[in-house]
């Protein structure tokens, strides 16, 4: 009978017990998945769309210089609710290097963040982009200098960014033109330079091409892995 109860008995269990790993593991690739734009080469081309819907994420940079800027509010979906968001448009960028980071939590149990890095470690300019806009919550710079032709209060649908053929494409934005949030208006620049720069990110549209230094994307459930909220960093 001993023989028996013991046959019967729970085996022994061999491997990995995957347990909070395996939802860390799940969690992290959809993360992952969410910002699907950001792949581990130092070059990408034509349209790039980094999305992080059901919460903002954490963003900074040293310094961010763009041509034919504009920042105005326009209408967004934001996990399937349209929301009111400030859009910033450049029709070429360039950055002195940045990181995005993101936190979710599991089950109510514990966070797991995704952080995405790049930038060659040293001041000056190393990442370049064309044709961005940036849908943001918050934004704030140590620093902003706006050049050239500037106009504060211009109306949003009437945004000067990105051309074809020599002449600014209508609404880049995006903005409303009838209904609520048609009388939205914003800042349009031919050059501004916002130094120390951070603010709460929602969703990153580049069409144009974008160069990547020294790409690094990470998972962990350790805390203190968020973007460095300081000014003037990037990690």
């Amino acid at each position: 009978m001993a023989r028996y109860a013991r046959a019967a008995a729970e085996p022994i269990r061999y491997g990995i017990r995957w347990g909070r790993a395996g939802a860390v593991a799940g969690v992290s690739l959809g993360l992952l998945g969410s910002m699907t734009a950001l792949v581990t080469t130092n070059a990408l081309a034509a349209y790039v769309t980094v999305s992080s819907q059901s919460k903002p994420s954490e963003f900074n940079t040293s310094k961010l210089t763009g041509q034919d800027v504009a920042f105005g509010m326009v209408q967004s979906d934001v996990n399937g609710t349209i929301k009111p968001v400030l859009r910033a448009g450049f029709a070429s960028a360039t950055l002195d290097g940045f990181c995005v980071s993101k936190t979710e939590n599991v089950l109510g149990l514990f966070d797991v963040t995704l952080k995405v890095t790049s930038g060659n470690g040293a001041a000056g300019d190393d990442i370049v982009a064309s044709n961005a806009s940036f849908d943001l919550t918050e934004l704030r710079g140590t620093t902003i200098n706006l050049e050239g032709k500037d106009q504060v209060g211009q109306a949003t649908a009437d945004m000067t960014t990105t051309k074809t053929g020599g002449t600014f494409d209508t609404n880049p934005l995006g903005a409303p033109t009838g209904g609520y949030g048609a009388g939205w208006v914003g800042i349009d620049a031919s050059k501004g330079t916002l130094s120390g720069l951070k603010g709460k990110l929602y969703s990153v549209e580049i069409q144009g091409d974008i160069t990547l230094p020294n790409l690094s994307i990470g998972v962990t459930g350790a805390s203190g892995f968020a973007c460095n909220t300081v000014a003037g960093t990037t990690n």
